[in-house]
């Protein structure tokens, strides 16, 4: 049994394996736990990113992942795929429809658009 606050992202961490994921996508570790960094950024030649039971550490960009994140850069989905996911492969029911994502959105007025855009001309 495992608990969580109604995110759904707390609650697929809690019941994730890093260890397993990483190589039920194919990203083979080698004998002391490393794997090539999944970050696109990171044009890592030698496997700097050490793979624990919670996450996955790189010491050569210094980031962290979560399972969420490993799933999101290595299957190139959004957040919310990646945690649908996550949960299908764990066999964990979500909360109905996006509730537990906690998304929001908001229409820009065209007053606030003008605002950051003379805000963003003055700062470096």
């Amino acid at each position: 049994m495992f608990y969580h606050n109604g995110n759904i992202f707390s609650m697929i961490k809690q019941v994730a394996d890093c260890r397993g994921l990483v190589s039920a996508l194919g990203l083979n570790p080698n004998r002391s736990g490393m794997i090539q960094c999944p970050d696109p950024a990171h044009n890592d030649k030698t496997p700097s990113c050490k793979v624990y039971h919670d996450g996955l550490f790189c010491f050569g960009c210094g980031r962290r992942f979560s399972a969420v994140d490993l799933v999101m850069l290595s299957k190139n989905i959004a957040a919310l795929d990646a945690a649908k996911w996550l949960a299908a492969r764990a066999g964990v029911s979500l909360p109905i429809g996006n509730a537990g994502a906690k998304v929001t959105k908001r229409r820009i007025t065209t007053g606030e658009k003008d605002s950051k855009r003379k805000n963003k001309g003055g700062q470096r």
